[in-house]
């Protein structure tokens, strides 16, 4: 269990575009969230550069994958893509160690992938109306973290030697 609380962004999202005059003056940013919308069916590559994201809202488009690069994005805690078309998960995902919150509500996906395991520090898993397994609903209504044992569990012993 995580020590440190998680507190999740802020569901009223709030975008500000920097002026002129602050690109003018050289000002730097590195915001920490970003929201991709309006029926997207391809994501950029260079999404997948921006690594100091915590939080990516991908939701409410029509996005049938998510690509095995999103490991690089080793800084995410926040990940929404609700209301897409996926049907699996990369197994890169379980890189993502830094996960809490998890949405994949409302898409086509029937399993998870076991190294989702990894990512124990996952608090809140939305796998709502999806055709998941009734074993894994299951076990996701007792727990996230039971969910992510059996997962973690199922993994091949050979995934933990080093690269």
């Amino acid at each position: 269990m995580p020590k440190d609380k998680y507190d999740p962004p802020n569901a009223g999202r709030q975008h500000r575009i920097m002026q002129r005059s602050e690109i003018a003056e050289g000002k730097q940013t590195r915001w920490s969230e970003m929201e991709i919308f309006g029926q997207v069916r391809n994501l950029s590559q260079d999404l997948w550069k921006m690594s100091w994201l915590t939080v990516l809202y991908l939701d409410n488009n029509q996005l049938s994958h998510l690509p095995p690069q999103i490991a690089c994005m080793v800084n995410l805690e926040h990940l929404d893509a609700s209301h897409n078309h996926l049907e699996l998960l990369p197994p890169e995902l379980g890189e993502l160690v830094h996960l809490r919150e998890l949405k994949l509500a409302n898409n086509h996906i029937r399993d998870l992938p076991c190294e989702l395991g990894k990512c124990f520090q996952i608090q809140t898993l939305d796998l709502t109306n999806n055709p998941i397994s009734y074993e894994v609903s299951q076990v996701l209504s007792e727990s996230v973290h039971k969910l992510l044992s059996m997962l973690m569990d199922s993994l091949p012993p050979s995934h933990f030697h080093s690269k």
